[in-house]
């Protein structure tokens, strides 16, 4: 509802409290409060609800559109959200579950009321979405808190909480040479889509990134695929000054190419500023012993990042990678419509990329990718829980297939009331509860003191008479707001259907009690939350480094991984002489036998055996 509307609301509300408790009369109170006096006479007597917008009724509740709004937002948040089809199916499925008459085609809604329930409720709207691998869905607030207390501790250990020059990020990203074909501006009357030409190939080209807490970056280091440097030219032609490049068999970093950056490149270009720390990815960055060793000895700490939750703390991340990318992409799209005949390789790459990363490699974009990730300055509250809410769904403990606010009444304090003085307990408007037996019909006392509704009985003997193909063409009409002239059945149907729909009572009593707020408990069995069930995978049992990379405990553990596998090498290879031993004993044996079984048969040819 919107601020207008809900302001509306209000004053009808306090109009019909004067006219109800102090006596005034509706001319008096509609002047006063500044409404219409056939509208509050309406809500007055009962024949409209106080909170009730011009048109026909909807087929839910306010309540109940509420909570299929708040459905939409949780379940998105937790990672698994839902389509147009989703909702609308939801809506069937309330309507025929509580038996309720609409002018819906087999009681699902259609475009038009999709429409008016998204305009209706502007907290939900379509949206893209982004993917999400069930590894980093797990990471829950408990596995942010735990590492980033470890991180702190570290920080203010080392001396480096003020220091943003001292902490550095670096990740790796790879760059694709054909580019997006997104969205063009062309002709609206063509019915085919407009083609991009993508020149290229689907190669792509890896390019990691260094920089630190107060802006100040390194050259990029370029990754090739391929098995031997070219000798017929320069692939850092025309690119970034100071750039440096290795080439790989798959284009992606691995342990020797980053200890090649490591000392060749981050060591060189570092101030002359310490101690140092290093943010890098989780316990899987290629980092060896050699690597720490060398970092160790020139007091440079590597830190290792949460993981599987780098889209989350990992500055690049968080903030660079996405700019880049796009940024990239629009001069592909520019160098493209420029050289249409000329393809970007890793012979040109540099160059074009060189306008990407002056572009995007500005002081403001990474320290702001340093502030949102809350890693300088130290803040865990930027990464908030609906961030993480997609845990929830794989933490059994805190799992709920119901709404997280599933109140289906109004409280009394949530009405507003006159400024001047609180109205008496009786007129405060609260949700008329509804109760229904297990079997999901009326029970015998509440059928026996209902009586017959004459509007009802009316309308359900004119649409007897009237095929389901006829019913369902007026249904449809009444739902995309049009009439069929020269028909009076239809205009009889309408009407009836109208008043059907239009509650009918006349006592004061009745304005302080609506159905707006109400909410069917089939509800709560059809708005279900995803969930998993309590069987979960054995976990591994692998020895895990602290975060603290280069620390006393990660060099030793990582000595001890050393050197068992240095005996695991040893042993393997025990054993492989010990085979090719045993197998020329067996040659030298079997060679024996066949040098005395040609002895005798030439012996036994000489002496003519």
């Amino acid at each position: 509802m919107s601020a207008q509307t809900q302001e509306k609301s209000v004053r009808f509300q306090q109009a019909m409290v004067d006219v109800r408790d102090r006596g005034m009369s509706i001319r008096e109170a509609a002047a006063k409060w500044e409404v219409k006096k056939t509208s509050l006479h309406n809500r007055v007597i009962g024949k409209v609800e106080y909170d009730r917008r011009s048109g026909p009724s909807s087929i839910l509740t306010k309540a109940e559109e509420s909570r299929l709004a708040d459905w939409l937002m949780e379940v998105a948040q937790r990672g698994f959200g839902l389509t147009k089809d989703d909702l609308l199916d939801a809506v069937k499925k309330l309507v025929e579950a509580d038996k309720r008459k609409t002018p819906f085609v087999n009681n699902r809604p259609g475009n038009r009321w999709y429409r008016s329930f998204m305009k209706r409720n502007p907290s939900v709207r379509l949206r893209s979405a982004r993917p999400l691998e069930k590894k980093r869905a797990k990471i829950s607030s408990r596995d942010l808190d735990q590492w980033f207390s470890g991180y702190e501790k570290f920080i203010h250990d080392h001396g480096l909480a003020n220091c943003p020059a001292q902490i550095w990020n670096c990740d790796e990203s790879g760059f694709d040479l054909q580019g997006r074909a997104g969205k063009i501006l062309g002709p609206s009357a063509a019915k085919e889509k407009p083609y991009r030409v993508l020149t290229g190939t689907k190669e792509h080209i890896t390019v990691l990134p260094c920089f630190n807490a107060c802006g100040q970056w390194m050259p990029p280091y370029i990754l090739f695929v391929g098995k031997r440097i070219p000798k017929t030219y320069n692939p850092l032609d025309g690119g970034v000054s100071g750039s440096v490049y290795s080439v790989t068999e798959k284009g992606y970093m691995d342990t020797p190419t980053f200890y090649m950056w490591f000392a060749n490149h981050f060591i060189p270009q570092l101030p002359p500023q310490r101690p140092v720390v290093l943010l890098v990815d989780s316990h899987e960055s290629h980092i060896d012993l050699e690597t720490f060793e060398l970092a160790k000895k020139n007091n440079i700490h590597i830190f290792a990042l949460l993981k599987n939750a780098t889209h989350l703390v990992q500055p690049a991340d968080v903030g660079l990678f996405g700019a880049m990318k796009q940024t990239w992409y629009k001069h592909v799209r520019i160098y493209n419509q420029q050289n249409p005949n000329t393809d970007i390789t890793k012979k040109n790459f540099c160059s074009i990329f060189k306008s990407t990363w002056e572009e995007v490699m500005r002081p403001s974009i990474l320290v702001d990718a340093f502030r949102k990730s809350g890693i300088f300055p130290l803040d865990r509250s930027k990464i908030t829980d609906d961030q993480v809410k997609p845990s929830l769904v794989y933490n059994t403990s805190s799992v709920s297939t119901t709404s997280p606010t599933s109140a289906t009444a109004v409280s009394p304090s949530s009405i507003p009331t006159s400024s001047n003085s609180e109205p008496p307990t009786s007129t405060v408007l609260t949700a008329a509860s509804r109760e229904t037996n297990p079997s999901g019909t009326a029970s015998s006392s509440q059928t026996s003191s209902v009586p017959c509704d004459p509007k009802k009985s009316a309308f359900d003997a004119l649409e007897n008479t009237l095929q389901t193909p006829t019913k369902s063409k007026y249904r449809r009409r009444v739902e995309e707001g049009y009439d069929l002239p020269g028909s009076p059945i239809f205009m009889a149907w309408k009407q009836l259907y109208e008043l059907e729909a239009t509650p009918s009572t006349s006592s004061y009593s009745s304005v302080y009690q609506t159905t707006s707020h109400q909410v069917s408990p089939v509800l709560d069995n059809i708005l279900v939350y995803p969930s998993t069930s309590d069987h979960t995978k054995k976990a591994k049992n692998k020895i895990s480094v602290p975060n603290f990379m280069t620390g006393e405990a990660s060099m030793k553990i990582l000595l001890d991984e050393k050197l068992k596998k240095s005996r695991e090498l040893a042993e393997k290879q025990k054993r492989l002489r010990e085979r090719e031993e045993k197998k020329e004993v067996e040659e030298k044996e079997n060679g024996g036998k066949e040098n005395v079984k040609e002895t005798k048969q030439n012996k036994c040819k000489t002496e003519g055996c």
